[in-house]
């Protein structure tokens, strides 16, 4: 499929966008309002005439996405950090809506890094992706970095249809160089047709014992890798990687369809290499 962009549209009054290099805010606040800032912003795409076509592109930074019709995949947008962030006291909420037979393929230029706010306010990020009948998403970010003394709360809920194929990456790097990570509370729910659950995860750094050895163990850098449809056919049926460089990986099928890939090593460079090699079985 080849993606298309629509014509821009009016850009709503609450929409933070960008001008020359410029943020400017819309009149429902900014970054830094109140005790943090207030985003919301959505994407959805869908099929017409053999074709992806973004029918819905509202960024509201640090959510700020570009189309690459002309880029190496089809159906691709790159998501660019257009303001710091999540920092304590932040409320980010993202909604991807992914059509029937439509097809999705979202990256980001650079970590994102998660700070502590002057008030020691816990940030959140709420992401609802849907993706309807015969839809193909490939969720592939940077990793998150969590900084020392930061408070996020991280919830995702994806909505499948039948025949989806999805690849879905999360890869969190637990602290930057030389410090100690703040605490994550991350969950993940997939759901398929009426709510049946297919996977529910979830990490919580502040748990006792979460880095011990029946947890982390020590790993600065963890990752998880859902697969759906024919990319989880393929991983199942190569079997996990080899564990390289220190890495541990885990490669679990899901009861109700697809695949789950836990990764947990001893550097960033590390895990993405492991994950890659999934990601690469996954493409075929």
């Amino acid at each position: 499929m080849t993606l298309t962009a629509p014509t821009p549209p009016a850009v709503p009054v609450a929409e933070a966008h960008l001008d020359g290099g410029a943020v400017h805010r819309g009149r429902s606040g900014g970054l830094g309002a109140g005790r943090g800032h207030r985003a919301s912003a959505s994407l959805a795409v869908e099929a017409s005439g053999g074709r992806t076509r973004v029918t819905t592109l509202r960024n509201d930074p640090p959510f700020t996405f570009r189309p690459t019709p002309d880029g190496p995949h089809p159906g691709g947008v790159v998501w660019v950090g257009t303001a710091a962030g999540p920092v304590g006291g932040d409320d980010l909420r993202l909604r991807v809506d992914v059509g029937p037979g439509a097809e999705l393929r979202l990256t980001s230029v650079a970590a994102s890094l998660v700070l502590p706010g002057p008030r020691g306010d816990t940030s959140a990020t709420v992401v609802t992706v849907t993706v309807g009948d015969g839809g193909r998403l490939w969720w592939c970010p940077e990793p998150a970095i969590i900084a020392a003394e930061a408070d996020h709360r991280a919830d995702t809920v994806v909505r499948v249809g039948d025949g989806v194929e999805l690849v879905w990456v999360e890869e969190v790097v637990l602290g930057r160089h030389g410090e100690t990570a703040g605490r994550l509370r991350s969950r993940l729910r997939i759901e398929g047709r009426a709510g049946a659950p297919l996977l529910c995860s979830g990490l919580d750094t502040g748990r006792p014992g979460w880095d011990g050895p029946a947890g982390l163990a020590g790993s600065r850098a963890v990752a998880q890798v859902v697969l759906l449809g024919t990319p989880a056919e393929r991983v199942l049926g190569a079997g996990a990687p080899p564990a390289t460089e220190g890495c541990r990986v885990a490669l679990s099928a899901l009861t109700g369809g697809g695949a789950v890939a836990a990764v947990a090593g001893p550097s960033t460079l590390a895990v993405r290499r492991a994950v890659a090699g999934i990601v690469d079985l996954a493409a075929g």
